[in-house]
């Protein structure tokens, strides 16, 4: 949340250009901030990587970019194929295109609740309070809020808890 949070994770994408959890980071913080062209930039070429993959699907699908609806239909196949296989490995990226490209919070929240009791990142952590008020789940919502503040933490990525 802080302002010099832009320069910080361009430093280290400069530093490793390669480094795809960087890319991801910095390409979900520019989506944060609704910056949809350096998204693009950023995700360009990437479309076989699933975060960013989904994070590009997003800002295209906002912003009506040509070629958007190509990209989610090779994700939802994708991410069916991986189901079918049973070989589901990133369950967040797939919650994340079932609430924000697919809109189905329903669905992208059981994903979410899966995902998250094994992957407690803030990313995790958030998407799951996002299904859940996506989703109308005030339950589930609370769950991870008391989570939240037994755990003492606060963070400026989750704009959606409240204490």
């Amino acid at each position: 949340g802080l302002p010099e949070a832009k320069r910080h994770w361009r430093r280290v994408l400069q530093a490793s250009p390669s480094d795809l959890y960087i890319r991801a980071q910095l390409a979900d913080w520019h989506l944060e901030q609704d910056q949809f062209e350096r998204v693009l930039t950023l995700t360009r070429g990437f479309e076989a990587v699933d975060t960013l993959a989904v994070i590009r699907a997003i800002a295209m699908k906002r912003t009506g970019q040509p070629g958007s609806d190509e990209l989610i239909r090779r994700l939802r196949q994708r991410f069916e194929e991986a189901r079918w296989r049973g070989t589901l490995l990133h369950a967040r990226d797939v919650a994340r295109f079932l609430l924000d490209v697919e809109n189905q919070p329903h669905d992208a929240l059981k994903l979410a609740i899966e995902n998250w009791e094994s992957q407690r990142e803030p990313l995790d952590t958030r998407l799951l309070l996002r299904a859940a008020l996506a989703s109308g789940d005030s339950d589930q919502h609370q769950r991870v809020s008391d989570w939240l503040s037994q755990q003492g933490q606060i963070d400026a990525r989750f704009p959606e808890f409240k204490q």
